[in-house]
């Protein structure tokens, strides 16, 4: 008889050893899984020795690069939603992290680089001949219109260009880049020296040859 109570002892315990591992198992193992996306959220910001990259993006798609080097104490500690909502798309900015240890600042800039600021081209407003600043295909800037130059006065091999150029972002690279060369300038002292040429070739007349003796 105290064979078999010790035996329905020995059984119980183990049941109750049983379950005391089986329950503690879970609370850790939930334990584990509430902590891990906390690691998890630490490793997406900024950490001490991160490097901070602010550009600037301009109209003609030229990217400038203002500041490189660790990044100050303001943004340590900070994950992309925050640094979003301190740098906001609404005043022009993006963000990007490449890692912990990398955050790229990028300025929208409305208006062109130093070097496209310069750039002169030519283009259609209200079927007059107009002068745009900046490459072609970017008509946010325009100059002046030449009032004296209408479009259907001009050559029209020119004016074929210009109604083609309406079209720029539809166009092949082999079509932008010929239309370039006859629209687009690298200054406005290459500009004037095209218009020259042009009231040249509109002075020109052709006497009609009335009859032949």
């Amino acid at each position: 008889m105290k064979r078999i109570w010790w035996f329905v002892t020995g059984v119980l315990l183990s049941i109750s050893v049983a379950l005391i591992v089986f329950v503690s198992a879970g609370f850790l193992s939930g334990a584990v899984w509430r902590v891990l996306p906390v690691f998890g959220d630490q490793a997406g910001v900024v950490s001490p020795g991160a490097v901070l990259k602010k550009e600037n993006y301009f109209l003609c798609g030229d990217v400038e690069l203002v500041f490189q080097g660790l990044a100050p104490g303001g943004i340590l500690g900070k994950d992309l939603k925050e640094l979003r909502g301190k740098y906001p798309e609404s005043a022009g900015w993006s963000v990007d992290m490449k890692d912990d240890k990398m955050v790229v600042l990028r300025k929208k800039v409305d208006d062109f680089c130093g070097q496209h600021s310069l750039y002169r081209h030519l283009g259609i407003h209200n079927d007059s001949l107009a002068v745009y600043q900046g490459p072609l295909g970017f008509n946010h800037r325009l100059l002046r219109v030449e009032e004296n130059k209408k479009l259907d006065q001009l050559p029209k091999d020119l004016r074929e260009k210009l109604q083609k150029a309406r079209e720029y972002d539809r166009l092949s690279p082999d079509e932008r880049s010929a239309l370039r060369y006859d629209l687009e300038f690298y200054d406005e002292t290459a500009l004037n020296s095209s218009l020259e040429n042009l009231d040249e070739v509109s002075r020109v007349v052709v006497t009609p040859v009335i009859g032949v003796r």
